[in-house]
């Protein structure tokens, strides 16, 4: 159930914004928007980046990512939700609450990882996650979590992310 719901969201995640669909603005949300290669630039959209994983335990290797739609982020005290992806339905997603910083992960900070068939998703206290640069136009960290649990299966994963305007 996990699996579906997971690739459903990553679906969703990405379909709908390719679509034209989009999220109605927070009410303190700038009016000011333009238009880049048919992506809307509202202050809070980034539009490029990386990052970076290591995993190792039941499944072992290096995975590369990209940014990929939508990737939002308001520094502290807003809001980020940001997806890396890779081909074969592999991505990386962190999303809660804004800082600058340490935090662990927690029921409102959720790092996911997703690598083929298989989902990991952060439990409370399981990652660090360490944002250096949290600024409207870039967000950069790193993050580290031990003993992510899939179905049937068991990670260590670490790694590095950054997204720009």
């Amino acid at each position: 159930m996990v699996r579906s719901l997971t690739t459903a969201a990553l679906t969703l995640t990405v379909l709908l914004p390719a679509a034209g669909c989009t999220t109605a603005p927070s009410p303190d949300a700038s009016p000011a928007v333009r238009m880049s290669a048919g992506v809307a630039e509202r202050p809070g959209n980034l539009l490029r980046g990386r990052a970076t994983v290591h995993t190792k335990g039941d499944v072992r290797g290096t995975l590369y990512f990209d940014l990929g739609p939508p990737a939002y982020f308001r520094p502290p005290p807003g809001d980020m939700a940001l997806e890396w992806i890779e081909s074969y339905g592999t991505a990386l997603s962190i999303e809660g609450g804004s800082f600058l910083g340490s935090r662990s992960s927690s029921p409102t900070l959720v790092v996911r990882l997703v690598i083929g068939n298989d989902s990991f998703t952060s439990a409370p206290g399981q990652c660090l996650i360490a944002v250096r640069t949290a600024r409207p136009e870039e967000v950069r960290g790193r993050f580290t979590c031990r003993g992510l649990r899939g179905e049937g299966k068991t990670i260590d994963a670490r790694g590095t992310f950054s997204a720009r305007r």
